[in-house]
């Protein structure tokens, strides 16, 4: 779990998306039940690259795959099934749905669309067939 970016300055909270293990809630309650604790992060022999963070008054969001291990814990583990710790909403169908002419279109029946390619600002432009730059440099002395 890296937060080395999160500021609580900025930030509302943090969203832990696709957490692979329940127990990962519990083995790290202590900094993520939002005590006014400072916690260290990052942590290494040297400690070079750690950072403190905490998550007193910010909310943090934990969404699970359907495959994540563990699941079970939410509902039977002492301190993962107290609603004080950890509010639970289970999704047993999409989230939402899109309108679209003649019905309607769950998100995950979405057409795929090809992304775009990107153009940097210093990408030179592109020039068809026939075309001549509209800018020539010239230096002095060049034939």
């Amino acid at each position: 779990m890296d937060l080395a970016d999160f500021d609580r300055r900025r930030h509302a909270g943090v969203l832990l998306d696709g957490v692979g293990d329940a127990l990962f809630l519990k083995q790290n309650r202590e900094a993520l039940q939002g005590r006014p604790k400072i916690v260290k992060g990052g942590r290494s022999a040297t400690n070079v690259y750690s950072y403190n963070y905490s998550f007193c008054g910010r909310a943090v969001v934990a969404t699970f795959d359907l495959s994540a291990a563990n699941l079970e814990a939410l509902t039977e583990d002492h301190w993962l099934s107290n609603r004080e710790n950890v509010i639970l909403l289970e999704l047993k169908s999409p989230a939402f749905v899109l309108e679209v002419e003649g019905g309607s279109l769950a998100m995950s029946e979405t057409p795929h669309q090809p992304r775009q390619k990107r153009r940097w600002v210093g990408s030179p432009a592109r020039l068809e067939e026939g075309m001549t730059p509209v800018r020539q440099l010239l230096f002095e002395g060049a034939e």
